[in-house]
């Protein structure tokens, strides 16, 4: 079940992620939520990442537990703009702006590597099926298209 959950779970928090912050901008949920949101985000982060730390050490996982990593601070940095005041607006533009622009990085990056096995293969979506991660690839897509709209 651990595993179904790591393949699957970026797929469904991400949106999830998004729509909550919609909640609170139209004030459907109260800002504390999503300061207590922020911290359950950076466990989750960290716990996938550690779980995942071995699978994803070369190409495009890599690249993703950079994402993550990365990911990771600028979380962090948003949960403590709900702390100090006088510095939670440039704390949640770079929180914010980070979940846009890393992962769009990570996703350029991903790009790149299919289309370089494209032109290696014209069979790319069996080579896919054989690479680690399962449905991370999918959750990467997830992102770029919520990110996008």
């Amino acid at each position: 079940m651990l595993r179904r959950l790591r393949e699957n779970g970026p797929i469904i928090l991400v949106p999830l992620a998004w729509t909550f912050v919609t909640a609170v901008h139209l004030g459907l949920a109260s800002e504390h939520a999503l300061f207590i949101a922020h911290l359950v985000m950076a466990v989750i982060i960290v716990v996938f990442t550690a779980l995942s730390w071995s699978a994803m050490d070369r190409g495009v996982l890599l690249a993703w537990r950079r994402v993550l990593l990365a990911g990771l601070v600028v979380t962090l940095a948003g949960g403590v703009g709900f702390l100090g005041p006088a510095v939670a607006t440039p704390l949640f533009v770079l929180s914010l702006a980070g979940w846009m622009l890393i992962p769009a990085a990570g996703l350029a990056y991903t790009i790149d590597i299919l289309r370089a096995l494209k032109r290696e293969d014209s069979t790319v979506g069996v080579r896919l099926r054989r690479f680690p991660g399962g449905n991370l690839r999918v959750c990467m897509l997830l992102v770029g298209t919520v990110s996008a709209w």
